[in-house]
């Protein structure tokens, strides 16, 4: 039904004049479907940090609720109409949900709002919060592990932002004129969802686009005119409504909005990138901005007192990690398919061991130690032989199946790469290692061969595909 549906929409834009690119940003927006969006519109959406508006998702339920509780706000008036404007509100954000093809997103979004609509409904701020706290509790009832989903986490952050701060907030500022002031509201609810899910943004992601802020201030309010005048639209071409003008302006806003995300874009420096954030300076962030909360909200001394010591408590954490980290000698084996990669990190100085036919250039491998404060990256051939200062040593058994010792030295750890033809058994009975690592670069026969091995002879066996990297510390 909702696949026929959304063909039947999609067919009639399409018959009223609206290009293929107005078409497909439509049903990313509004439908669900981007699979038919360019390319190219889709990394300026990513490099202008609002790739999030291209998934239907909580802000999309979000302003489809605020939409309709505007155009059903006059049922308030007549007896009993509260309660008709819920439950009509709530019957079309599941409608809403099904047409978009009931998304994990969307399904917790309309659970969500369903729940804190209740509250917006009787303009009780208490029962907004438990709104919010008991649809979370009836999301995890229903599958416990939602606790894990980053959307899950982001989604309600979000919406608690804005909850606590928009009132807090809106209350110190005075905004003349009815269009002014919805603006406003639009650009502080904004504001307040990013400063929600900012901490737990970056300790994710380990970026921050410095234009996100600006660019999710323009487009989002910009999207509440998109998503209001997109349902006017299908509407009217659903039910053959042809009125040239209306598809006109409809076409040039969304050509609008497209000409300021490709601008911003442009921007590609403005982006912060591999940021240091470890899960203790998130936690003492939230605990910064929770103070904050608090102190302006009952302008009380010792919320600043309180408010010092948490910013005290981040610093100290930085600061802490950041002497770790440069006391850090670490040996990584990495899993890549075909590839045999070392890295060798002392400190922030990153060696990097590879196959003279490989590149590292450009992989995801290298992130996160980027994000671990690595500045300086040299890359190496990959050698048969790693020695560190404590007698931790790796030989490296690669597909000639030739390997040799440095006289009286020990090889605590075996590498097997690149599939050598090799008789395991006696390895094992010569070098007598403490391990074999196994990584991606040999045939699965192999790998499975060198497992029964070692667990016959009792030799403790790391497969890279299986266990991730393999860590020696030094």
């Amino acid at each position: 039904m909702a696949v026929g549906l959304r063909q039947e929409i999609i067919k009639n834009l399409n018959q009223k004049g609206l290009s293929k690119t107005q078409v497909n940003l439509t049903s990313a927006l509004l439908l669900g479907q981007k699979k038919e969006l360019d390319p190219e519109i889709y990394n300026d959406f990513s490099s202008a940090g609002v790739i999030h508006i291209l998934a239907v998702s909580g802000l999309h339920v979000g302003i489809v609720l605020m939409i309709l509780n505007f155009i059903l706000n006059p049922l308030e008036q007549v007896r009993g109409g509260k309660y008709f404007k819920y439950t009509l509100s709530v019957l079309c954000i599941w409608f809403f949900a099904l047409l978009v093809g009931f998304s994990p997103s969307v399904i917790r979004a309309a659970t969500m709002f369903t729940f804190l609509n209740a509250g917006l409904i009787f303009k009780r701020k208490a029962s907004t919060i438990n709104m919010l706290c008991l649809s979370a509790l009836v999301m995890l009832i229903y599958n416990p592990y939602l606790i894990f989903s980053v959307g899950f986490q982001m989604s309600y952050l979000a919406v608690l932002g804005i909850i606590s701060f928009q009132p807090l907030i809106k209350r110190k500022f005075y905004i003349k004129g009815w269009l002014s002031r919805k603006l406003f509201d639009v650009l502080l609810v904004s504001f307040c969802a990013q400063l929600g899910v900012l901490p737990l943004s970056i300790f994710y992601f380990h970026q921050f686009p410095c234009l996100f802020l600006v660019a999710n201030l323009l487009i989002i309010p910009w999207l509440f005119i998109l998503i209001g005048f997109g349902i006017v639209v299908i509407t009217a071409s659903f039910i053959n409504f042809d009125f040239a003008l209306l598809y006109e302006l409809y076409g040039r806003t969304l050509d609008f909005l497209l000409l300021v995300i490709h601008e911003i874009a442009s921007y590609k420096k403005l982006i912060f990138k591999n940021i240091y954030f470890t899960k203790e300076m998130m936690i003492s962030l939230y605990i910064i901005i929770f103070f904050s909360f608090l102190f302006f909200k009952y302008q009380q001394k010792g919320f600043v007192f309180s408010l010092l010591i948490s910013v005290l408590l981040f610093q100290c954490i930085y600061i802490y990690d950041f002497y770790q980290i440069n006391q850090q000698q670490k040996l990584f084996v990495l899993h890549k398919n075909r590839k045999s990669i070392i890295v060798d990190k002392t400190g922030n100085h990153l060696k990097v061991f590879i196959d003279p036919y490989h590149s590292i250039q450009n992989s995801s491998l290298l992130e996160n130690f980027k994000t671990q404060l690595a500045s300086e990256i040299d890359t190496f051939q990959l050698k048969n032989f790693h020695q560190t200062p404590i007698g931790k040593n790796l030989l490296i058994i690669d597909s000639l199946g030739i390997w040799q010792l440095p006289k009286g030295i020990h090889a605590n750890y075996v590498l097997l790469s690149n599939s050598p033809k090799i008789n395991l058994e006696k390895v094992l009975l010569e070098i007598k290692p403490q391990h074999v690592i196994v990584d991606g670069s040999n045939y699965f026969s192999y790998v499975e061969r060198w497992r029964i091995t070692c667990r016959k002879k009792k030799v403790p066996f790391h497969y890279t595909r299986e266990k991730g990297a393999f860590v020696i510390d030094y």
